[in-house]
């Protein structure tokens, strides 16, 4: 067995000819967690701020100021979600089998800046991380 190897998890990935290929993981631990539930309010909160100027906006005569406003919450939700994301994929990614990037197998560097590109397969992985570590509502209950 393989020490290195021991508690990674797989993210499957097929392509359109049926191909298959798997980034590899670390399961996410109770840090990452809190620090889920931590950017999961802070959107909460800019959401209700977004909101809030959103209802301020849409007055008959919105004023400049206040569609600034708006811009500017989501603007900031959006970039605590992205660092959120890439701190993921940076902490628990640990590399890839069966996949290559321009026909060469990619190093653990090349393969998280190549998923981080791709936003949706960026968005998917961190959500199967997430997900995957979450603990169900009957688990460890008796």
């Amino acid at each position: 067995m393989e020490l290195t190897q021991w508690n990674v998890r797989e993210f499957n990935l097929e392509d359109a000819s049926g191909e298959t290929a798997f980034i590899l993981y670390r399961p996410i631990t109770q840090g990452w967690r809190t620090r889920h539930l931590e950017i999961s309010l802070t959107l909460q909160k800019a959401g209700d701020r977004v909101l809030k100027q959103k209802e301020e906006a849409n007055d008959d005569s919105p004023d400049r100021e206040a569609l600034s406003a708006l811009v500017e919450s989501q603007r900031e939700a959006l970039e605590v979600m992205g660092r959120f994301r890439d701190s993921l994929l940076d902490d628990l990614v640990v590399g890839s089998r069966d996949l290559t990037i321009n026909g060469q197998e990619p190093t653990r560097e090349q393969l998280i800046e190549t998923v981080k590109g791709i936003e949706e397969l960026a968005e998917k992985l961190t959500l199967h991380i997430i997900t995957e570590g979450t603990v169900s509502s009957d688990e460890g209950k008796d």
